[in-house]
């Protein structure tokens, strides 16, 4: 079975391009997502954001850092893993980050070879892919709402 996750967002920061040992690339992308809610209080409608760490390997890590920048609109697809390690000042340290399949840009982007590393994706085409997983994680809600009672 394959867990994977998709995230439609904007680029906090510059991507970070670095080398492994063996001289593959990797990029390190922080990506925004919002998420809206009413305040129970004011009854307003508020923001909530949250920061995603994503990274990205081989051919694609230099193009998403060669093509990228901070406040462009992302969707990333991958796989969520947990990467801990010791430091001796804060004990064992725990991070969850995204290991990146599939990278797309809005509309203005593409890439000449059969890799999966971009695909030219509209305002409209973003806008949708959202709608679409908001409904996805709705009826997810609601059927785990009616097995939890």
């Amino acid at each position: 079975m394959y867990s994977s996750h998709s995230l439609i967002g904007h680029l906090g920061h510059e991507p970070e391009l670095r080398f492994t040992k063996n001289q593959n690339p990797v990029t390190t992308l922080r990506i925004a997502t919002n998420h809206y809610r009413k305040n129970k209080t004011t009854g307003e409608n508020e923001t909530m954001t949250t920061w995603h760490r994503c990274v990205v390997y081989g051919e694609q890590a230099e193009f998403v850092c060669d093509k990228a920048k901070k406040g462009d609109a992302l969707f990333v697809e991958g796989l969520p893993v947990d990467r801990s390690w010791d430091d001796k000042l804060k004990g064992k340290i725990t991070i969850r980050e995204m290991n990146v399949n599939t990278v797309k840009f809005p509309a203005g982007f593409s890439q000449d070879s059969d890799s999966n590393a971009t695909a030219v994706m509209s305002e409209d085409q973003i806008d949708a892919q959202i709608y679409k997983q908001q409904q996805k994680h709705e009826e997810w809600l609601k059927q785990y709402d009616g097995e939890a009672s």
